[in-house]
């Protein structure tokens, strides 16, 4: 991770009014960030070490950040004032820990919630943001999982994709993004997105074939195309329908689905409410 990218080239000249309590309370928070999940990533930890290079007093943030880890117990967030710029770089550090595996826990979606409580984050700001570090999660899990697909398998996942996308008849401004996927998958073939578009309403998924992928790619797959679904914060009987079609063509057991989208609709429902 780039911590210049994470905290939109952020200098410390810019906030004078950071003292030694506030940098504790950043330093812990951000560990209670990294151990809610019940597990310490090391990425996540380097992340925060460089974070705690730019608001400098390093070695006290990181023994404050050390103590939460070591503890390995959840944390209660203490109130905070701060200035909304500022709240805003520590929410965008707090996000991308918790989302930079891909994946949300419930856990984690609570804390997220409770933080930004603390921080008095403005409710539009606050969406825009979660929505933001939810979409480049979803483009690190796509690039990630598309880097060595064959080209059947690229095939095959860029005809899901448009599937989902058209499944309910439009394109919502917010599935916009997930379009370039598409695009980059199938750069030489505009008949399969003609195709698509056209059958948008059947769901008969063998002609694109099968593919075979471990377990828990599949479930990331899944949350992936779940996500794109709920990108307009809105879930439609043919969208679900289409869903479980596809995790029926992969084997995947129906009701470990059923508990991720009930699992990912509780979770947008909460952030963003």
């Amino acid at each position: 991770m780039q911590t210049q990218e994470l905290l939109l080239e952020f200098s410390i000249k810019e906030f004078p009014e950071i003292t030694s309590k506030i940098r504790q309370w950043i330093a812990y928070v951000i560990g209670g960030a990294v151990i809610v999940d019940k597990k310490v990533d090391p990425q996540e930890v380097e992340y925060a070490k460089q974070i705690f290079k730019t608001f400098g007093e390093y070695q006290k943030m990181l023994e404050t950040f050390q103590q939460v880890i070591n503890t390995n117990q959840p944390i209660t967030i203490p109130p905070i004032d701060l200035s909304p710029k500022l709240a805003e770089i520590v929410f965008r550090c707090i996000l991308r820990i918790c989302i930079s595996d891909r994946n949300l826990t419930s856990e984690e979606v609570h804390y997220i919630q409770t933080v930004s409580t603390v921080l008095k984050m403005e409710k539009e700001k606050k969406r825009s943001m979660i929505k933001q570090a939810i979409f480049q999660a979803k483009e690190k899990f796509f690039r990630q999982f598309t880097a060595n697909l064959e080209e059947k398998e690229r095939y095959w996942l860029a005809a899901m994709i448009l599937k989902i996308i058209y499944a309910d008849g439009k394109v919502h401004q917010k599935e916009l993004p997930y379009l370039n996927h598409v695009a980059e998958l199938l750069s030489d073939s505009p008949e399969l997105i003609r195709s698509v578009k056209k059958d948008a309403a059947d769901f008969s998924l063998e002609q694109f074939g099968k593919v075979h992928l471990s377990s828990e790619t599949i479930a990331n797959l899944l949350e992936y195309l779940l996500r794109i679904i709920m990108s307009d914060q809105t879930c439609e009987v043919n969208e679900l329908e289409l869903l479980f079609a596809i995790a029926k063509t992969l084997e995947f057991d129906e009701l470990q689905l059923e508990s991720l989208v009930k699992s990912v609709k509780s979770d947008y429902q909460f952030l963003f409410a």
